[in-house]
């Protein structure tokens, strides 16, 4: 039998000859080498596949390709644990890069402290060439982590790694969910095991045009959904976050109901604006986006003048 490796890291992908080679290149780059990559190929119709057999024949790194029908990228990364052998997992978009030590960095955090999973920043890089870095939610408080991160999600994938126990009480991603599955993952992890907290960043996010996560109404309405889920499988959890499970549902469904109004889509705005603000409630009687532009202009104002008398 082939020797199980240490950590295996699941990289799913879709239509990004362009980009996996380089993400790939990150892996092999690594300074801790006990490492097998896993590319699941979620229905690629360009060469994707061509780009990762051409990088499997020269990598010193196990690597197993697969090309599965278009399902989602939960179920690309579902695909991917059930093949992973790791005693750690880690997730890596196709379109970002590992730092070089981020492997040795997040195992090194998981084996001192011997908790469940290790989270870290990670360095958002934009498309003018500016960089900066992004730290996650409880950043130097894992204690904390639960909470913060069902308020507010920020947590980079490529950020993330866990230990195999973990897949015993949390299987696997939600498949029914097309965005934020990640962070729905996240979510359902931090709620049941603990974490330590990595201070040295291990992924770098590649910020571009063809990066899904620009359908604001449908990562909105992925969020909100997640977050009534989460906290009707765990009350215990809900009755912890108090009034801020509340507060955040609300947040969710103002932010989906505005998101929908500005890319015009008002009968789905109408079945949230009940939730929303008065002025994101008028603009859907009005079905125009006219109040949310008045209203960013004044708040505009308001900033200006605010500085200027400082």
């Amino acid at each position: 039998m082939t020797r199980v490796p240490a950590v295996s890291v699941v990289l799913p992908t879709f239509n990004r000859a362009h980009l996996v080679g380089r993400a790939l290149e990150s892996v092999e780059a690594q300074t801790f080498r006990d490492i097998e990559i896993v590319v699941v190929d979620d229905g690629s119709t360009d060469d994707t596949r061509g780009v990762v057999e051409l990088f499997g024949r020269a990598a010193t790194l196990p690597l197993t390709y697969i090309h599965q029908p278009n399902r989602g990228c939960a179920a690309a990364r579902n695909r991917g644990l059930r093949v992973a052998r790791g005693s750690f997992l880690g997730f890596l978009d196709s379109d970002d890069a590992w730092l070089p030590n981020a492997v040795e960095s997040l195992v090194d955090a998981l084996v001192r402290s011997d908790a469940d999973f290790a989270y870290s920043p990670a360095i958002e890089s934009f498309a003018d060439g500016s960089e900066r870095v992004n730290h996650p939610v409880a950043a130097g408080h894992p204690e904390a982590f639960a909470e913060e991160h069902f308020q507010h999600t920020n947590l980079r994938n490529g950020a993330f790694m866990f230990r195999r126990s973990v897949l015993s009480t949390v299987p696997g991603l939600d498949e029914s969910l097309r965005y934020n599955e990640d962070s729905d993952f996240i979510q359902r992890v931090a709620v049941r095991h603990r974490s330590v907290y990595c201070d040295r960043p291990t992924v770098r996010v590649y910020h571009h045009e063809g990066q899904k996560s620009r359908n604001r109404a449908e990562i909105y309405g992925a969020l909100l959904t997640s977050a009534e889920r989460i906290l009707a499988e765990n009350p215990e959890f809900g009755r912890q976050l108090g009034r801020a499970a509340e507060t955040r549902l609300h947040e969710l469904r103002m932010e989906r109901a505005r998101a929908l109004l500005l890319a015009g889509r008002f009968e789905e705005a109408q079945e949230t604006a009940l939730h929303a603000t008065p002025t994101v409630r008028l603009a859907v009687a009005m079905r125009s986006t006219a109040p949310l532009r008045v209203r960013a202009a004044v708040s505009r104002s308001i900033r200006h003048a605010g500085r200027h008398r400082g």
